[in-house]
Formats: C-alpha cells, sequence, structure tokens
C-alpha cells in the first residue's frame, strides 16, 4: 500500500516567496527593524556582522514579545495574515500604556524570514509572562524551513525578542552604510530608538545630499523645523513615509499623507509618496495637541496656520524634486531617441521637443520609460 506524501518544497522555495527579503541586505535590515516596530519596541539594539573581528548579527528589541502559541502561529504559518490576525494597531505594554496604540507595518509574515540573510540557521529568543523560549530556525530541504524549540526558562521577567545569527559571514554592506538605511525610515518617532554597534541612529547617519531642514515661518504662533528626508528608492510600502507632527518630543498621531495637498499628489501610490518623509518639529504646538495625542484640535487657530505653512513648504520642496526629475527625464529622451529625431525636418524636431516637455510637465507622475513610448510613437 502506497504512503502518503505530504508536500514537499523545493530548495529554491524560500528565496522565491520571500525575494527582496532575504536577499537584500537594506531590505532584511528594515523588515527587523519593522518587526520590533510592530511589536512595540521602544529600544533596538543591532549588533552588526563583521567577518574580520568574527562578531555576528543579532538584533535586541523590548517590545512585547511572544508566547509559545504566539510564535508558532507567527512563525509556522507560511503565508501570515498579520491585519487578519492582529488588526493594523498594536497596544502598548503596560509600561507606556498612555501612548496608545501605534499603526503597524507587517501584513503578510515575510518579513520574519529577513534573518535568513545573515544566516542559515539563526536563532530566535523571545520573552513576556515569566517565560523565556528560543528556538533555531533553518532553511529546509523538503518544507520551506524547519523550526526547533531549543530551550525553555521559566521565571524571567520583562519582554522582548533577540534574533541572532550563528555565523559571521559579512554582508554587503557596513555597519554606518546600515545606520543610514535605518535612519531614512524609522526616525519619525523619537520615542522609537535604534542603536548599531553601541552608536544610536540620528540624522548624522543620512547623507547631506538626503536631507533638507529649513524654519518654517507660522507667524505670531512660532517657528516650525521642517527636515525632508529621501530614501533614494521608493519603498513597497508608504508606511514609513509622509509627513509625521513631533511636539516636545512626542509624535502627534500617525505619520501620513492624509490631509495633505488635498490628496492630489502624494495619494500613496506615486513614486513620491513611497521615497519621502517629512518630520515637522512644533514645541509651541503643545496646546493644540488632543489629550490622547493622536491629532491636534482642529479648531486650533495655531494648528491651522501651522499645518498652512508647513504643507506650502513641503510643496516648494516637492516641486524642486520633480523639477530636477523632469529635467533628466527630458535628456534621457532625447538621447534615446536622437537618432531617430535627427531625420526629421528642423520644423518636426522643435515640434517632437515641444511634445516631449509638454507630456513630462504635464504629467510629473509619468516614469521615463513612458514618456520615451509615448515619444516614439509621435
Amino acid at each position: 500500500m502506497a504512503t502518503k506524501q505530504g508536500i514537499l518544497f523545493d530548495e529554491r522555495f524560500l528565496d522565491r516567496h520571500a525575494g527582496a527579503i532575504i536577499t537584500d541586505t537594506a531590505v532584511a535590515v528594515v523588515e527587523l527593524v519593522a518587526n520590533a516596530w510592530d511589536a512595540y519596541a521602544s529600544e533596538v539594539e543591532i549588533s552588526w556582522p563583521n567577518r574580520n573581528s568574527g562578531a555576528r548579527f543579532s538584533i535586541f528589541d523590548n517590545g512585547k514579545g511572544m508566547t509559545a502559541a504566539m510564535f508558532d502561529r507567527r512563525w509556522r504559518i507560511l503565508d501570515y495574515n498579520r491585519l487578519a490576525e492582529e488588526g493594523s494597531q498594536v497596544d502598548p505594554p503596560e509600561e507606556l500604556k498612555d501612548f496608545g496604540p501605534c499603526r503597524t507595518y507587517g501584513r503578510n509574515g515575510r518579513g520574519r524570514h529577513a534573518a535568513f540573510r545573515f544566516s542559515d540557521p539563526y536563532i530566535v529568543r523571545t520573552w513576556r509572562d515569566n517565560t523565556e523560549l528560543t528556538y533555531e530556525v533553518s532553511r529546509g530541504t523538503t518544507t520551506a524551513f524547519n523550526i526547533a524549540l531549543a530551550t525553555t526558562r521559566k521565571g524571567i521577567q520583562g519582554h522582548g525578542t533577540e534574533i541572532s545569527a550563528t555565523t559571521c559571514d559579512g554582508v554587503n554592506m557596513t555597519a554606518e552604510e546600515a545606520r543610514e538605511v535605518v535612519g531614512t525610515r524609522f526616525l519619525a518617532d523619537p520615542n522609537f530608538k535604534v542603536s548599531i554597534d553601541g552608536t544610536r541612529v540620528t540624522f548624522d547617519d543620512i547623507q547631506a545630499l538626503r536631507l533638507k531642514e529649513v524654519e518654517v515661518d507660522a507667524t505670531p504662533f512660532g517657528e516650525a523645523h521642517l527636515v525632508m528626508i529621501d530614501t533614494v528608492r521608493a519603498d513597497r510600502t508608504t508606511r514609513q513615509h509622509g509627513i509625521a507632527w513631533r511636539v516636545n518630543s512626542r509624535l502627534v498621531g500617525t505619520p501620513g499623507w492624509v490631509g495633505f495637498n488635498d490628496e492630489r499628489i502624494l495619494d500613496g501610490r506615486t513614486t513620491q509618496a513611497k521615497r519621502f518623509q517629512f518630520i515637522v518639529e512644533a514645541d509651541f504646538l503643545a496646546e493644540a495637541v488632543l489629550p490622547d495625542w493622536s491629532a491636534f484640535a482642529q479648531d486650533s487657530e495655531a494648528w491651522r496656520a501651522t499645518r498652512t505653512a508647513v504643507h506650502d513648504a513641503i510643496d516648494r520642496l516637492l516641486a524642486t524634486f520633480t523639477a530636477e526629475r523632469r529635467r533628466e527625464a527630458k535628456k534621457s529622451v532625447r538621447e534615446k531617441l536622437g537618432q531617430t529625431v535627427s531625420l526629421l525636418p528642423p520644423v518636426g524636431r522643435d515640434r517632437w521637443g515641444e511634445f516631449v516637455d509638454q507630456v513630462v510637465d504635464s504629467c510629473p507622475s509619468i516614469n521615463t520609460d513612458e514618456v520615451e513610448q509615448v515619444a516614439r510613437i509621435l
């Protein structure tokens, strides 16, 4: 009698399933930090791998940790649906109960595979409710991945999670570069602190060309400090981006593009929405903050005036960015189609050039390849 055989997985399955999460170091470290955010951590400490010194990668957070049942569902389910299982927000631990819930990053559970970028197998140590659990997670040959419970300890105080590598293989990124990658995405909330090799991630870790700072006059109420961070490449999600308002070193509400420019330009789908983060520091708005820090009082004259001034300043900064992008798009199209266009009579060349200019200027969200296709047809 034949033995029933369950589903088998090719050893390449996980690479295709997780994609850049386990092949791109920048994506991997962002995913792991995002997981700490989703656990409502306030402190994240990363040890960066170094083959010369023998240092191994690890990431420690003081988030809510996991019980055995939580770990089983989050790690063992192949395509874990975080939104369905836990919702789009996470409540704070007891010691931070005054801060209210925060929006989560995770959606499909693939971010947990990011640790495979640093070693196979890797170790997960997590603790809460007086119990610490340690697991070893490895790639499978006939399964997608294997999980083994290594140790259980009782009487452990506090809560948190640590993921650590088992080898010191080097990665194609230095600790300094890692701080920049993390800094461009996780500096909106001053209560979420990340350090790499003992050095706190700050604005100083971001290259000057990716960081712009301006003062915004909101007379007679005060002056807001506006920071623009350019991540250079658009992320898969806009959760890290948008406008973040901070008062007295505390985040007000949730970062996002809601309410900006009638949501016409930055509606969450454009390249700009997925690429930029704006941080507004306006301590003079303390009296306008709602008691639960979820938003500003809409009837506050100071808030309305400051919001208008800040949005105008952001418009100007984005206009500078789009102007540079339009110039690059026009130059690229002209270079690629120059030989064909040269066959046109002078009047035809002029009309073609004007057409390209009008398309790029009138449709700022259109990409260079689309402009080229339209220009080639013309």
